[in-house]
C-alpha cells in the first residue's frame, strides 16, 4: 500500500515482541543508504517505538496500532509515523539542558531532542485518532 508516493514497510501493535519485525522492514528499505543515514533512521524509529510503547497507551489493555511508511527520493528521504496514541507533539517538547552535567539532568527527553537534531525538517499533525511525525533528511 502506498501513502503519497510512499511505501508502508510496517502496520500492526505497537508491542515489544513486534519490534524486530520493524526493525527489519527499516533495514530492507535503508540498505542503500551511507552507515550514518541508516543509523539516524533506525535510531529516530526506535526512539518513537519505544516511547509508543511505553507511554503512549490510552485504556489499559487496548494495543495501540502504528503505522510506518518511507519515502526515498534523490533530494531527500523520509519517515512518516503514524499511531492511535494518546496527542503528542514531538517538536513542541523542550529541550534537555545539554550543557548541565549528567547528573543533574532530570530524566527523559534526550531521545527526542537527538531524533530531531539528526533531521533536516519534522512536522506534527493530529490527524483525526492518529498522531503523525514526517522526518526528512538529505542522503549522505
Amino acid at each position: 500500500m502506498s501513502k503519497q508516493g510512499r511505501t508502508r514497510i510496517y502496520r500492526g501493535p505497537a508491542e515489544w515482541t513486534h519490534w524486530p519485525r520493524l526493525n527489519q522492514a527499516l533495514a530492507d528499505v535503508t540498505l542503500a543508504l551511507e552507515d550514518s543515514g541508516r543509523l539516524a533512521a533506525e535510531f529516530v524509529l526506535e526512539e518513537w517505538f519505544v516511547n509508543l510503547c511505553t507511554h503512549g497507551q490510552i485504556n489499559a489493555g487496548r494495543v495501540l496500532q502504528a503505522m510506518v511508511y518511507w519515502r526515498n527520493t534523490r533530494q531527500d528521504w523520509e519517515l512518516l509515523l503514524l499511531d492511535d496514541g494518546l496527542p503528542f507533539d514531538p517538536t513542541q517538547r523542550s529541550h534537555p539542558d545539554t550543557r548541565a552535567p549528567l547528573a543533574e539532568r532530570g530524566k527523559g527527553g534526550m531521545g527526542i531532542y537527538l531524533s530531531l537534531k539528526m533531521t533536516r525538517n519534522t512536522r506534527y499533525e493530529r490527524q483525526g485518532p492518529f498522531n503523525a511525525w514526517w522526518l526528512r533528511w538529505h542522503p549522505s
